[in-house]
């Protein structure tokens, strides 16, 4: 069963690992028996030989003109593998080009649980002007020490904070916070659930930036 396991890890499917095992077992055998002997129908034992085969796993041969086949030398598993990782290593440029887009991509994105929420709020110390309702108290409540640790950073950092809430103690509070900065927008929950939804478009940032400003100058 463990060898099963081991070889359904490597790639192999259930119905090629019996016939491959069947194969190291009994040496050079013909489909038909092959099939009976497995219990897999005709037709689908021909297909998984030939996947067999083009994996190097087994070898035909021809006996009284017939196909027969038997296993290669189980050396052959690492061939495979190596195989396999040439193969990624072709397509990993395009892939990683493609990866690079979707990063660079405005778009939308969910954080969940409070290590999310973290690593959201420490992205945003790579920015100089960051505007705020809600949240520092909303970060204070629910992780004193880490609310601590980061406006440690933002003082270093020479970062500038504004705050509404902290600014305008009567200025009403929801369940909802809110972080702006650069081309970021952040709706955050930091009561019932720590989530939040992020907002990467510089045109829209813009627009919550200038109308930030005019609260901001009017509490």
């Amino acid at each position: 069963m463990e060898i099963q396991q081991q070889l359904r890890s490597l790639g192999l499917h259930q119905t090629e690992i019996a016939v491959y095992l069947f194969l190291l077992k009994n040496g050079l055998s013909a489909p038909p028996i092959v099939s009976c002997e497995t219990g897999i129908a005709r037709t689908n034992c021909y297909n998984i030989l030939l996947e067999l085969k083009n994996k190097e796993l087994i070898e035909e041969k021809t006996v009284a003109k017939r196909k027969s086949y038997q296993a290669n030398d189980p050396v052959s598993l690492v061939k495979l593998l190596e195989n396999k990782a040439a193969d990624a290593q072709k397509i990993l440029p395009e892939l990683e080009a493609i990866f690079t887009h979707q990063v660079a991509s405005p778009g939308v994105k969910f954080y969940e649980g409070l290590e999310q929420i973290k690593q959201l709020y420490e992205s945003s110390l790579s920015t100089k002007n960051i505007l705020s309702i809600g949240s520092r108290r909303g970060l204070r409540t629910l992780v004193p020490d880490f609310e601590k640790y980061y406006f440690q950073e933002i003082q270093k950092r020479q970062i500038t904070f504004y705050d509404l809430t902290d600014r305008e103690s009567k200025l009403m509070t929801t369940k909802i916070n809110m972080l702006i900065w650069d081309d970021t927008i952040c709706f955050l929950s930091l009561k019932d659930s720590i989530t939040a939804i992020v907002l990467k478009n510089q045109a829209i940032s813009d627009v919550l930036q200038m109308l930030f400003k005019i609260i901001w100058k009017k509490i």
